[in-house]
Order: C-alpha cells, then structure tokens, then sequence
C-alpha cells in the first residue's frame, strides 16, 4: 500500500537502519504485552494493539490518520518497529491516544501520543491502525449532544462495527425533574452561550490585531484557541513594549473594549442566574446544564 501524501515525510525514518526490539520496546520483544480480563488485542497488518474492552479502541483510516504537529519521530525506534512488522514478528504494543474528530463527514484521528507505534502500521503496509480515544474525546461524547457530537458518535460505532470492535456506548444524560418549566432555563442558557461567544471572539480579534503572543512556544493557531488567556498574555507584552499610558489609549479606552466589559458583567451576572434555574430545575449547578439547542440536559464541559 502506497503512504498518504500527508504521511510520506514517515518513509525517511522507516528506512534508517534498525535496531534491536528489545531496546525500544522490551516488553513487545519478551512477549510481555498481554490482555487482562477487560482487555483485548486490536491487530492491524502485522501488529497488535493492547486495549480496552469498553469501546474506546478505535480503527482509523490512514488517509485520516496524522500526527500532532509538534511531536517527534525516532528514526532508529520507529523503523525498528516497522521492521518487525514486515519481518513477520506480530509485535504486541501498547496504543497511542488520540482526539477524534469528523473532517467532511469522515472519522479523523490526530494521534497526541504513541505515533512510533501508531504509524508503524500504516508504513508497513496496513491501510489503518488503531488509537485509543483520548480522555478529552470520551468526555466530549459523553457529555455533549450536539449534531456534530451526535454525528461523530455515529460514525465511531460505524468504523467499530465494520471492525467487530467493542462499541462506544455514551453515558446516560442527567435527567429533570417532571413537569418542570425549561423554557426560561434554555432561553437563558442560549443567552449565556452567545455572550460567551462574543467575549471570544473580542479576543481572537485583539489577537488579529496587536499580534500573537511573541515569547510563547504556541502557534497564532493554537493561540486562538485560548484567545482569552492569550491575548491577557500578550497585553502585559505589549505594556512592556508601548508602554501603559499606550495601552490605555488603543485597548483600554475604546468603544471595543468597553462593550466586551459588558459582556463580560452580562456573563457573570447570567452565571449566578443560571446556578439558581438549574437548582430549581433538578440539576447539579456545578456539573450540569441544559443544552440550548436540544433542551436536553447535560454534563457541564470541564
């Protein structure tokens, strides 16, 4: 099987010259890898992942297999591995984890830790490989019910079935009390959400504005993620490079920021409002909500 465009970077440490298993995976080369009661062998072409049975073991493409950016291949480790592989020696290892995520309707995976193991698969000539979902992912599906969540849920227990893999199976949703009346809570909630939106979006573009954060190993992408902690970051930069009365005059004092400061009163005064609806409502304040789009409650993200 020919590598992926994006995974072809991967063929220059697979033909480093290899060495000896037992130096890099000492438990794969004593054949110390084996299942407990709850646990199972995943096999790809020619090598095996030790997971769990609970439906977190999941088959992904290598056409939607990548690795994070910033992570670091071995060439001696990685093309040791895939020498075994090819050689016939069926190693067992352990998984690597990853977020999952749905890219125009089909199942990603970008691998966060384990890509020696992960991507030895797919260079020896699987056409997948197998990740466990990661802490985040799993706390995603389970606590979110939104179209895109449902959608990727499908499509996990999808790639499972088609596997005769365990499959994923959601948690139950906290439940309301009977008779309750939801549709101030889920106005209220709905408020809350798009004034947290807006706040986010002041930051990101203040980030766009003034600049990322200079002294940071982040990139402007992932700085946007966090736009809030970033761009706080970067105003004690810019005090340092303009100057306080400066920042005073082009952040501070402007029609811009004065408006995202009551957005800002307008989030924590509907905070304390929604603590009170959600207790009233049967819900546990501190660890759940009613989501606006469904009406259905669910666990607060974290």
């Amino acid at each position: 099987m020919s590598l992926p465009s994006h995974l072809r970077f991967l063929e220059q440490y697979a033909d480093a010259d290899p060495g000896d298993l037992a130096d890099f995976y000492p438990q794969t080369a004593e054949d110390e890898i084996q299942p407990g009661p709850r646990e199972d062998v995943f096999w790809a072409d020619g090598i095996g992942y030790l997971g769990d049975k609970d439906g977190t073991m999941v088959p992904v493409d290598a056409e939607h297999l990548e690795p994070m950016p910033e992570n670091i291949f071995d060439a001696e480790k990685f093309s040791t591995l895939v020498a075994a592989i090819r050689q016939g020696r069926h190693p067992v290892v352990l998984p690597g984890y990853s977020n999952l995520s749905l890219e125009d309707g089909e199942l990603d995976a970008q691998v966060r830790d384990g890509n020696h193991r992960t991507f030895a698969a797919i260079v020896a000539g699987s056409p997948f490989s197998w990740v466990a979902m990661s802490a985040q992912t799993v706390q995603d599906l389970n606590e979110e019910r939104t179209p895109y969540m449902n959608k990727l849920y499908a499509a996990i227990r999808k790639t499972q079935a088609a596997h005769d893999a365990p499959l994923f199976k959601r948690k139950q949703l906290p439940r309301v009390k009977r008779g309750a009346d939801l549709s101030e809570l889920r106005e209220t909630e709905r408020r809350y959400d798009e004034s947290r939106e807006a706040l986010r979006e002041y930051y990101v573009a203040m980030l766009d504005r003034f600049g990322s954060l200079v002294g940071a190993s982040w990139s402007a992408s992932d700085q946007r993620k966090r736009p809030q902690l970033f761009w706080k970051l970067r105003i004690r930069e810019l005090y340092e490079e303009r100057g306080a009365d400066w920042v005073w005059e082009k952040i501070h004092d402007t029609d811009v920021a004065r408006r995202a400061q009551a957005v800002q009163e307008d989030i924590t005064a509907l905070g304390s409002k929604l603590y009170e609806m959600r207790q009233a409502a049967g819900l546990d304040p501190r660890a759940e909500r009613l989501d606006p789009s469904t009406g259905k409650p669910v666990k607060l993200a974290r």
